[in-house]
């Protein structure tokens, strides 16, 4: 007999996984020329792909497998890959608008 898995436990296991693609998609040269620069690896990439990698396990325990590990883990990742997702999201739209995040001093 097959496990029965809630509905929200699905749910929560596929927008972990997208969060971190709508990241990365502000990467892509296709917004007017505009995209974001960043030279090096830093935190918010490692959490990045930190939560990639733990949404892609999650799907595959929750979808293949049809088990479920402790979520706890699982969400505080994906709140952190949200938050920052948001923050440097701020920043990309007021790129897009022709904002500077710091307008200049008079």
């Amino acid at each position: 007999m097959e496990k029965q898995i809630k509905l929200s436990f699905k749910i929560k296991a596929f927008i972990s996984f997208i969060i971190p693609l709508l990241y990365y998609s502000m990467f892509l040269p296709i917004w007017n020329g505009k995209e974001v620069t960043i030279n090096t690896i830093g935190i918010v990439d490692i959490i990045q792909i930190v939560s990639f990698i733990s949404a892609v396990i999650n799907l595959y325990l929750i979808f293949i497998k049809k088990k479920i590990l402790n979520q706890t883990v699982f969400t505080v990742i994906t709140v952190l890959s949200a938050f920052f997702l948001c923050f440097l999201a701020f920043y990309f739209i007021e790129s897009l608008i022709g904002i500077p995040p710091i307008p200049p001093q008079d």
